[in-house]
């Protein structure tokens, strides 16, 4: 989905990543105006009010639809399906925090042939991830050169020295990739996002 693709791409950008309260599980309002559709009762269950409490909440709780509790969008729901966003942002942090790249690297943008697809390089002297996102709900294919840099914003960094030969899914979200030298074929799902650590 949008919002999930949404979570991955500010998990891998340059910086200290931010979730809003209710981010994990994808709660939100398309009614409320601004911030207020993140400032809801935290939805636990599928019970009465979503198990954030007894009594009427200090706001309406959104009970069917695209962010509804009785749909999905609670706690409880979501840890019994091992592919729902909240395994998917656990799986995305504990990532981050295994990789020097992601947590305090630089950050290289890439030109693409593919206007839906984004790419960049998060990297050290040492390891490099390749963070590509189809922003399109489309499949889309994607080739990329890792030494056409449109920005990068750690120059000082020397990106580790190629060619690399294989490709490693950190997150083993099913999309495919193929690497030549310095040249990567990537092919996503709509909305399809992908980390993959660059090996010599």
């Amino acid at each position: 989905s949008s919002a999930a693709s949404d979570v991955y791409k500010r998990q891998a950008l340059e910086g200290s990543p931010l979730l809003y309260y209710g981010d994990e599980i994808g709660m939100g309002s398309l009614i409320l105006d601004d911030r207020d559709g993140l400032r809801l009762p935290m939805q636990w269950d599928g019970s009465k009010y979503a198990g954030f409490t007894q009594r009427t909440p200090f706001r309406p709780m959104i009970r069917t639809g695209p962010y509804g509790y009785l749909d999905g969008v609670n706690v409880e729901d979501q840890r019994a399906y091992s592919d729902s966003l909240y395994h998917t942002v656990r799986r995305l942090l504990h990532a981050r925090q295994l990789s020097q790249a992601l947590y305090a690297g630089g950050q290289r943008v890439l030109r693409t042939d593919n206007d839906a697809v984004v790419a960049l390089v998060r990297h050290t002297q040492e390891e490099a991830v390749l963070v590509v996102g189809n922003l399109s709900p489309g499949a889309q294919r994607a080739r990329l050169a890792l030494d056409e840099a449109l920005f990068d914003s750690r120059p000082e960094l020397t990106f580790p020295a190629g060619p690399f030969r294989s490709l490693r899914d950190m997150l083993n979200m099913g999309q495919m990739a193929s690497v030549d030298g310095q040249t990567v074929t990537v092919e996503l799902d709509g909305y399809g996002l992908t980390w993959l650590e660059l090996e010599h």
